[in-house]
């Protein structure tokens, strides 16, 4: 049998998109082979290797816990906790969108000399992502270890919720790299926007002390996803007004997403 996925004919852009995803994600060991090459390579003759994710992620948020934990006037140890966990959320999809906008471009190489599928990248791309943020969730277990920040069994809700953000980051990276290899200025404005949203996002402030204009903090997405991990594991409660927006953005998105990638999908190796 041949190492190339099987391709149907052009004669159905549905059917076709739908069978690249499956391809995509039956060929699961070369793109898991190739984003452990990329954090391999990246961190290539260093002393500490992939455990700099480790520490530069503590380092970062140990400073951040310092400054902006003197401004604000819940307890130290709970102030700690909140922020580090949306630190670890928020990096995760910052990363996620950013990466997404140079997912195909990165790939054309790929893509102009093997028939594979395009799909395949995406995955790729979001393996390596998840990959830090399980090396970034170690410090984050072991900085609410040493806080002594309680669990309760809601703290089980946090699974399903980085299932549906993992999920979500894949099709983010499908739409945001189709759109990106025909408009790049889109990257550059996406980029500008993810430094924005860092301080819009409530990662290091809470929206309960900024009164009235705190509340518009629901209107930026990234506050409900980030809220449908914190909250279990900083309350151990799950607030379903966040989950029904994440779920109605989710669903939303993907079928976007799968317009665009069956309408276009044929076009891209042009833009490329």
């Amino acid at each position: 049998m041949s190492s190339f996925p099987r391709f149907r004919s052009n004669s159905n852009p549905v059917s076709d998109a739908w069978f690249d995803l499956k391809e995509g994600l039956e060929r699961h060991s070369l793109w898991i082979n190739l984003g452990l090459q990329e954090v391999k390579q990246l961190y290539r003759g260093s002393l500490l290797g992939a455990a700099w994710i480790v520490v530069s992620f503590l380092v970062f948020g140990a400073g951040l816990i310092w400054f902006f934990g003197a401004l604000s006037s819940t307890d130290a140890r709970w102030f700690a906790a909140y922020l580090l966990i949306g630190l670890w959320v928020y990096q995760y999809i910052a990363t996620a969108i950013t990466g997404a906008c140079t997912v195909f471009i990165a790939a054309e190489g790929w893509l102009r000399s093997q028939r594979l599928p395009m799909s395949l990248f995406a995955y790729k791309l979001t393996f390596r992502n998840v990959f830090n943020l399980a090396l970034t969730g170690l410090s984050v277990a072991m900085a609410l270890a040493f806080l002594r920040h309680p669990l309760t069994w809601g703290a089980l809700w946090t699974i399903p919720a980085l299932v549906v953000i993992i999920y979500t980051s894949v099709w983010v990276s499908l739409l945001l790299g189709f759109l990106t290899a025909r408009f790049r200025d889109l990257q550059h404005i996406v980029a500008t926007i993810m430094r924005f949203a860092f301080l819009m996002t409530p990662v290091l402030w809470v929206a309960d002390e900024l009164g009235t204009r705190g509340k518009f903090a629901n209107i930026n997405p990234l506050t409900h996803f980030i809220a449908i991990v914190r909250e279990p594991l900083l309350n151990g409660q799950v607030v379903m007004f966040h989950w029904w927006v994440v779920l109605a953005m989710t669903a939303i998105g993907s079928l976007v997403t799968f317009a665009v990638f069956a309408r276009f999908r044929r076009d891209l190796i042009f833009w490329l």
